[in-house]
C-alpha cells in the first residue's frame, strides 16, 4: 500500500515509489513526503508534482533525472566491467532483471551487444 505518495510504472509493470528512483539518482530526499506527480515530459526525464517539504510545507518540486546510459546495468555512470558481468551473471530468462536492457525477459546477446557498444563513461 502505497498510500498518499509519488508512484510510477517500472518497464516491468510494476509500482515504484518515486523517492526511491530520485534516490537511486543520487538525490537526497530526507525529510520530504512526495504526495503525487503531475506531470512528465515526453522524453520522461522531467517530473513535476507537489508534496510536504522538510518543514511541514505543501509545495511544488520538479524533479531533472539523468537521461539513461544505453548498456550500464549498474547506473554508475559509465559502462564497464561490472555491467559486462552482470550481463553474464543474470544470463538467461531474467523478467526485470537490470541486465535485460532490451526488456524482452530474457538476457541475451543483444544485451550484451548494448554493453559492448556503451562501452566508456556515460555522456
Amino acid at each position: 500500500d502505497f498510500g498518499r505518495e509519488a508512484v510510477l510504472w517500472t518497464a516491468d509493470g510494476r509500482l515504484e515509489r518515486f523517492a526511491d528512483r530520485l534516490a537511486a539518482a543520487g538525490v537526497d530526499v530526507t525529510g520530504w513526503q512526495l504526495d503525487r506527480i503531475t506531470g512528465i515530459s515526453t522524453d520522461g526525464t522531467v517530473i513535476v508534482g507537489h508534496g510536504l517539504n522538510p518543514l511541514g510545507d505543501r509545495e511544488a518540486w520538479i524533479a531533472t533525472l539523468p537521461t539513461p546510459c544505453a548498456g550500464d546495468v549498474d547506473a554508475s555512470g559509465d559502462v564497464g566491467f561490472t555491467d559486462l558481468i552482470a550481463v553474464l551473471d543474470q544470463w538467461g530468462v531474467c523478467p526485470g532483471c537490470p541486465a535485460d536492457l532490451d526488456g524482452d525477459g530474457v538476457v541475451g546477446l543483444t544485451d550484451l551487444l548494448a554493453v559492448l557498444a556503451g562501452w566508456g563513461v556515460c555522456r
